[in-house]
């Protein structure tokens, strides 16, 4: 049963990880359409997001069953999937997560400080456009 719940969750966090990515790239094309020279070409940026979409959805899928796959060799020659899984975790060497944590922390600061300076950017351009 603590085999099945761990697959369970396995495929929920896929399915959100992938929504959430699928809602970010909907956010992104609807500011691309915003720009000034691309507003004549509105049906292909829709047409390539809803590729995108679709591209998405099917690696989600694929995803999903290759998960689902391991994770039933795993308890058909009767091993434990959380033991399995603890241990490539481990086989991995440090440096790895080392490199991912400072990479995720450098791509979120960068979000935030373009997300927090755009305001203030467009207040002075405002202002000097007055003068």
């Amino acid at each position: 049963m603590n085999n099945i719940l761990i697959i369970l969750g396995e495929v929920i966090f896929l399915i959100i990880i992938f929504s959430l990515l699928n809602w970010l790239i909907g956010i992104i094309f609807k500011q691309v359409t915003k720009v000034s020279f691309l507003q004549g070409r509105t049906a292909n940026i829709t047409f390539l997001r809803r590729s995108i979409s679709k591209i998405l959805i099917l690696i989600c899928v694929i995803m999903c069953l290759v998960l689902v796959g391991v994770n039933g060799m795993v308890i058909y020659r009767d091993g434990k999937i959380q033991e399995f899984q603890l241990n490539l975790i481990h086989s991995l060497p440090t440096q790895f997560w080392i490199n991912i944590f400072t990479a995720s922390l450098r791509s979120v600061s960068l979000l935030l400080l373009v997300k927090f300076s755009i305001p203030p950017l467009k207040h002075f351009n405002k202002l000097s456009t007055n003068y």
